[in-house]
């Protein structure tokens, strides 16, 4: 055998190409990159160890979340290793901390500093209320999380036995050195103080689907907490970068959705364009292997219901309103989005119709004609006039036959196929004729076309 047993699987130092909907992880990776220390009244340069300790507010030691390496177990502090006489340690240490997501935004990171004789029983022996301190808490004052990068902590000198690190009175201190330039530090607890020569970095990376460094997202995400701020941060999620997004898919959608049911009058465009515009990251080919998580998505965890009608609303008042140039860069996404939107639309009506029964079944298909037909309307625009509706026309075109196989799922082989055919005779002869070529390609390719009685229905519009 290659390997033997108890072979130790490790995660990625990272997340993976792909993050499934249903992936959990909030693992923190911290580095001890190195430190600049004081000699003090020494003769040599010390020996110096880092303990790194994970922290509640209370001052409480959280136990066993620290792994010093796969498959090793899990301890409540780790030691660094020491440098014999060197007062700038390079330590270059990764540890892997695992903390619940309900007790992360309590806890921080303590490292204490202290000097280890040779002898132990040496003239160093009585070193022991002598010693540094540096923290970091884990959340910002804004929700989010420490950002992925290098720190530079503050080195703070503890020389009274009075100082009881139980108590945690340092974390009303400052604990970055950038945060102290320029300002007296008058809270500092009795016995404690900074030191200005001595200076610790680290580095962080969290790997969390469910804590964002973003606080444009984690607005989103956190929207009910200050529902007054709903509309600003729904338009500050369409700046928010892929990267962020990727990873909070499920809960992205989920909250997008639930803020649909609820304010469906007030934000419901806004959402429509949100939606839009996620869909439209996971088009680019950087992101393009996230597009099975999307559908996985879809098919397996999306659980809202009565979205469909919702949906295909905000999709015709766009398209109605084709003709209007400020609209159409908007428009254009959407286009580029249609299947995916109409796979939300289907799968919401197979949830509803599974929850009453088959009930409004007409309803639905009469907002999908209704759609249809505007969509027909679009593509009769002269663009001749209006230069700016040929990339829609164009994109319409080339993305409308991806929808057919989610609509097969909700209309009759004979009610699609005439659809279809409203929408081929609707595109202008003298104008487009590469798209359309090509969406007529895409046509007789689609399953659709493989049945014999669409294909008699399709091939009479192909005569004419």
């Amino acid at each position: 055998h290659l390997f033997q047993e108890n072979v130790a699987v490790v995660r990625k130092l990272g997340f993976p190409e792909v993050i499934m909907p249903d992936e959990s992880r909030n693992d923190l990776y911290i580095t001890l990159e190195g430190g600049d220390f004081q000699q003090g009244s020494k003769t040599s340069e010390k020996n110096i160890e880092s303990t790194l300790e994970v922290v509640s507010e209370d001052g409480e030691i959280m136990r066993h979340c620290m792994c010093p390496g796969e498959g090793e177990g899990f301890v409540d502090q780790y030691k660094s290793l020491i440098l014999y006489h060197n007062n700038s340690p390079k330590w270059n240490e990764t540890i892997k901390l695992v903390i619940p997501i309900n007790l992360f935004y309590s806890c921080h990171l303590r490292f204490t500093f202290r000097h280890r004789p040779t002898n132990p029983s040496g003239p160093g022996k009585n070193e022991k209320h002598g010693y540094s301190l540096a923290f970091v808490k884990l959340m910002n004052l804004d929700g989010t999380t420490l950002q992925d990068t290098r720190h530079d902590l503050i080195v703070y000198s503890v020389r009274s036995e009075k100082v009881k690190l139980k108590d945690a009175a340092y974390l009303r201190c400052r604990f970055l050195r950038d945060e102290t330039v320029g300002k007296t530090m008058s809270d500092l607890p009795s016995g404690m103080q900074v030191s200005t020569k001595e200076a610790f970095t680290i580095s962080t990376l969290v790997c969390s689907t469910k804590l964002t460094h973003n606080v444009d997202l984690l607005g989103l995400l956190k929207w009910r907490n200050e529902p007054k701020k709903l509309e600003n941060n729904l338009r500050a999620l369409m700046k928010v970068g892929g990267e962020e997004i990727v990873k909070f898919l499920q809960d992205t959608f989920d909250a997008l959705f639930a803020i649909l049911d609820e304010h469906t009058d007030i934000y419901g465009h806004l959402v429509f364009e949100a939606i839009v515009y996620i869909i439209g990251l996971l088009s680019d080919r950087k992101y393009h292997h996230f597009r099975p998580v999307l559908e996985s998505y879809i098919d397996k965890l999306f659980s809202n219901a009565t979205a469909n009608l919702k949906l295909l609303k905000f999709l015709r008042q766009q398209v109605d309103r084709a003709d209007e140039q400020y609209q159409a860069a908007s428009l254009l996404k959407t286009m580029r989005a249609l299947e995916y939107i109409f796979r939300f639309v289907v799968r919401s009506r197979i949830l509803f119709d599974k929850a009453t029964r088959g009930r409004g079944l007409q309803e639905f298909k009469h907002a999908v004609f209704t759609f249809f037909h505007s969509f027909n309307a679009m593509m009769l625009l002269n663009s001749d006039e209006k230069d700016f509706i040929t990339p829609i026309q164009a994109a319409a075109l080339q993305h409308f036959p991806s929808t057919f196989q989610d609509l097969l799922q909700v209309m009759d082989v004979p009610e699609l196929s005439k659809v279809v055919v409203d929408f081929i005779e609707c595109i202008p002869t003298h104008r487009m004729t590469r798209f359309k070529m090509l969406s007529i390609r895409f046509i007789v390719s689609n399953n659709l076309f493989r049945n014999p009685d669409a294909r008699k229905i399709l091939m009479r519009s192909e005569e004419r």
